[in-house]
C-alpha cells in the first residue's frame, strides 16, 4: 500500500499517460515549449491577459465537455501562473515563495517540469 493510499488517498494510477493538465504533448511540438515561447514573446500585461482569458474559458465551460476535473485543474494551473506573474518578489517575498513552492510541488506531483 503507498503512502498516499495510507492517508486515505486514491491510488496513484500504474501508468499515468500523458498529463493533459501541465504538459500536453501537443504544447511542445518539436522540443518548443509553445507556453514559455508566448510568455517570452508577449508583453508582461498581454501573457497576464491571456492566462486570465483561460481561467475564464475553463471555469465556463468545465460541465459541458465531459472532462470537468480536467478542466477545472487547467483553470487552476492558469490562476496559478497568473498570480505567480503578479506578485512582486522584492515587496512580497513570502508570497513570492509560496506560490514558488506550490508551483513546483503541483509540477512534481503531475510529474512534469514547472512552467515558471
Amino acid at each position: 500500500m503507498s503512502a498516499r493510499e495510507k492517508k486515505g488517498g486514491a491510488p496513484a494510477p500504474a501508468s499515468a499517460g500523458p498529463d493533459m493538465v501541465n504538459n500536453p504533448s501537443h504544447y511542445s511540438p518539436n522540443g518548443v515549449d509553445t507556453f514559455m515561447h508566448m510568455k517570452d514573446q508577449m508583453g508582461a500585461d498581454a501573457f497576464c491577459g491571456f492566462l486570465q482569458g483561460n481561467v475564464v474559458k475553463y471555469v465556463s465551460r468545465y460541465r459541458l465537455k465531459g472532462t470537468p476535473t480536467q478542466d477545472v485543474c487547467k483553470a487552476a494551473f492558469y490562476l496559478l501562473h497568473l498570480a505567480f506573474e503578479t506578485v512582486d518578489p522584492c515587496d512580497q517575498p513570502a508570497l513570492y515563495w509560496k506560490l514558488r513552492k506550490t508551483m513546483d510541488h503541483a509540477a512534481a506531483h503531475y510529474g512534469v517540469e514547472g512552467k515558471s
